[in-house]
């Protein structure tokens, strides 16, 4: 590994990447200990316009004088684009290797940081499978409680705006967090069943359903086709922290499975955006929202669910209701999904669609929203128990080398009828799996949803509930 040398003028002023600093921080003495007032941070090879290695860690320890936290700015940032951060990494945390962990990845340059305390942990690691350009980092102490300038305000995406943009009616913080407190109308909270479908269910840009999947998780959708789509992901992870998929039945209120919601049960754990198409390229028709509440069926709240980690949930019932922190915009890119009526069945054969951002061939996350034509089964492909058409439904691909995977979970299954599509199903699990996850692209093997119509009442009931209870 080559080692960067920089000279150091200012006794108050951390230089990085000198030869004995990069041999600690990326040593087997890691961290190494910052105490300087501000300074900069370089992953190797940055300064010389070189790719830092494959499969090495450094980590850095910032630590501030006490009555002071750390104001983090990333001036620069190119590491490898995948899923959660599943390849290289930044890792901030507070504290020495505390709480409150970010982890950042990819291309986009995240917002700046304060430290809740007057410590910062970094660590950086990378695989062995990409190299990027790397990151230039630089911190101050700060006595302020805000990383934003004078006269702004910090969102909760960590961006800052102007004072004057509060409650100005437009989403400025880019997640909304500058208008939902704000004295507003009531928005309509009505879910769309099949007596009000022109509401619901119509695309305004239709999706392509005739074409034949050719690879696992379906063909690539057109974007904005699937309006009522969204995108779960980790709040902590940035760019993308997808974990599951659901669908927005009305503007404050969302469907997905309960199992989405098991690893990190606080509400505060997720962000949830909607409009969103590819993973790691923003098109600009993106709404950002996080979870005001969640009901996992039937009456097992986030508080519960969150306080008692060895509760568990029923998967014949594999639902969750979720109200978002404010209502989202209804645009042509998103758009509810019509409910179907209660206690409604589709009929064996129909052909429906599923959407997310699963696997493909097995080997990663999809980049962009794809989408997968299956058809309803019998149940005998799902290897149906004695009531399992009651509360859930199985559809087969028949396409070889097509079906559901793991990031599709929680995901829609929609049906059309009379020119409307509805929510018939969300995604579940599948019938086949060992020991590591699911087999993914068996065709002809049993894919399970939880059965939207058999929720209808259940679904209207915690609506009312949380709407009495705000």
């Amino acid at each position: 590994m080559r080692i960067d040398i920089v000279l150091c003028r200012n006794i108050t002023t951390y230089c990085a990447n000198n030869e004995e600093d990069l041999k600690v921080a990326c040593g087997p003495d890691r961290p190494l200990l910052l105490t300087k007032f501000r300074g900069n941070i370089y992953s190797p090879g940055y300064l010389n316009k070189e790719q830092y290695s494959e499969g090495i860690e450094c980590s850095w320890l910032i630590y501030s004088h006490e009555g002071y936290k750390i104001h983090l700015t990333f001036n620069d940032i190119d590491l490898d684009e995948v899923s959660q951060c599943g390849g290289d990494s930044l890792i901030i945390f507070n504290g020495n290797h505390g709480s409150n962990m970010n982890i950042f990845c990819g291309k986009q340059k995240p917002n700046d940081i304060l430290s809740k305390e007057n410590k910062l942990s970094i660590l950086f690691s990378s695989d062995y499978i990409y190299s990027g350009r790397g990151f230039n980092l630089s911190y101050t102490f700060t006595s302020r409680k805000s990383h934003c300038p004078l006269l702004t305000t910090e969102c909760l995406n960590r961006k800052c705006v102007s004072h004057k943009s509060f409650c100005d009616g437009n989403d400025d913080c880019g997640d909304d967090s500058d208008e939902r407190y704000c004295t507003k109308k009531n928005s309509d909270i009505q879910v769309h069943t099949a007596t009000d479908a022109n509401k619901c269910g119509v695309p305004a840009i239709p999706p392509a359903v005739n074409e034949v999947a050719k690879v696992v998780g379906g063909q690539v959708a057109v974007e904005g086709s699937w309006p009522w789509q969204l995108d779960l992901q980790l709040e902590f992870i940035e760019p993308n922290g997808h974990t599951c998929g659901g669908a927005l039945i009305a503007p404050q209120y969302a469907l997905t499975a309960a199992h989405c919601l098991d690893s990190k049960r606080h509400p505060g754990n997720y962000k949830i955006i909607f409009g969103n198409y590819g993973r790691f390229k923003p098109t600009g028709h993106e709404q950002v929202r996080y979870i005001q509440r969640y009901v996992i069926y039937p009456y097992m709240s986030d508080i519960t669910f969150a306080k008692n980690p060895l509760l568990r949930f029923s998967m014949d019932n594999d639902i969750a209701l979720i109200k978002l922190s404010s209502p989202v915009k209804i645009t042509e890119r998103v758009q509810p999904i019509c409910l179907p009526q209660a206690g409604s069945e589709v009929p064996v054969g129909t052909v429906c669609y599923a959407t997310g951002w699963g696997k493909t061939q097995g080997t990663g996350g999809s980049d962009v929203l794809k989408q997968l034509n299956v058809t309803v089964d019998s149940g005998s492909a799902c290897d149906a128990s004695k009531g399992y058409n009651e509360t859930r439904l199985c559809v087969v691909s028949k396409e070889q080398e097509s079906g559901l995977c793991a990031g599709d979970s929680g995901g829609p299954l929609v049906c059309k009828s009379d020119n409307t599509w509805y929510l018939r199903g969300i995604t579940s699990h599948l019938s086949k799996g060992s020991i590591r996850g699911p087999i993914c692209g068996m065709s002809g093997e049993g894919m399970t949803f939880a059965k939207v119509s058999a929720k209808i009442e259940w679904i209207n009931e915690i609506i009312s509930m949380l709407e009495k209870y705000k």
